[in-house]
């Protein structure tokens, strides 16, 4: 799991990276990043601002809360 940013100044949202997925059967191919968890689109070439793997504060509540129902 990743924190993406798509636009300075919002919320960092969760996204599977490569080899990761929500089903064995759905994982993530190499050098790609899923949409965040909540729903929210962004552009697949590159269209968000960074990438980070810990979260520096202001995460996205409903990507949370997915990912909680999904993993827990």
């Amino acid at each position: 799991m990743r924190y993406l940013q798509v636009e300075s100044g919002q919320k960092l949202h969760l996204v599977y990276e490569a080899g990761e997925g929500p089903r064995a059967d759905s994982l993530i191919p190499r050098g790609r990043l899923s949409a965040p968890l909540c729903g929210r689109g962004f552009r697949e070439d590159g269209g968000y601002r960074m990438t980070i793997n810990v979260p520096l504060g202001h995460a996205c509540k409903r990507c949370q809360r997915v990912y909680r129902q999904r993993h827990c």
